[in-house]
């Protein structure tokens, strides 16, 4: 009889366990967020600069505003330390477009960028958490030109990258984070993360 008890609890544990370690280790995250000053933004207004010397000034494209990066984001913790996930985020810059010094036209640029994206906790202490991670990934861009004439759509891609040089996030189920980095999400971006 002792012999069984033993076994059933034994069992028992075997059983509970490795549950409860694979609940504390393999965590779901959704993130929300919003970053400022995105990659695609700094490199438009470096276009412009560059644009306006090699037309000697004749043909002006210049940057006019741009919506920030909106970001929604997926984290798996494989382990303690490490997340993978996938990033999504949606930028749109406004430019006005300038033959002669005469406006002729805008342009307005959808960036949809779509990223895998992996992060390291290298401090992890109750409820803060600093880190730093990376996301490579692919932007789908809609370019719209809107002239006398009418609208123009022209579609193109291109690579998209994101490196989060340092992160700090604090809170439980529900956290607050801010980065500071630099690509499609912006030099700086914050929100909110979601433990499940």
């Amino acid at each position: 009889m002792y012999v069984m008890k033993k076994t059933i609890i034994l069992i028992g544990l075997l059983l509970v366990l490795p549950a409860s370690i694979f609940a504390q280790e393999k965590k779901h995250e959704f993130v929300l967020g919003y970053g400022v000053t995105t990659h695609y933004a700094i490199r438009e207004q470096m276009a412009d600069i560059v644009g306006l010397v090699i037309t000697l000034g004749v043909f002006d494209a210049g940057f006019k505003s741009g919506t920030g990066a909106f970001v929604l984001g997926y984290r798996y913790s494989v382990r303690e330390k490490i997340s993978i996930g996938l990033d999504g985020s949606y930028t749109k810059l406004k430019s006005v477009l300038k033959v002669g010094g005469e406006v002729v036209g805008n342009l307005n640029k959808h960036f949809y960028t779509i990223a895998p994206y992996v992060s390291y906790n290298y401090v992890k202490n109750g409820n803060l958490s600093m880190y730093s991670g990376i996301g490579l990934g692919y932007a789908f861009v809609k370019n719209v030109y809107t002239t006398g004439d009418g609208n123009e759509i022209v579609n193109t891609g291109e690579f998209a990258f994101h490196i989060n040089a340092f992160g700090v996030r604090y809170g439980n189920k529900i956290s607050a984070y801010a980065e500071a980095g630099y690509g499609y999400k912006g030099i700086m971006n914050f929100g909110v993360c979601i433990n499940l």
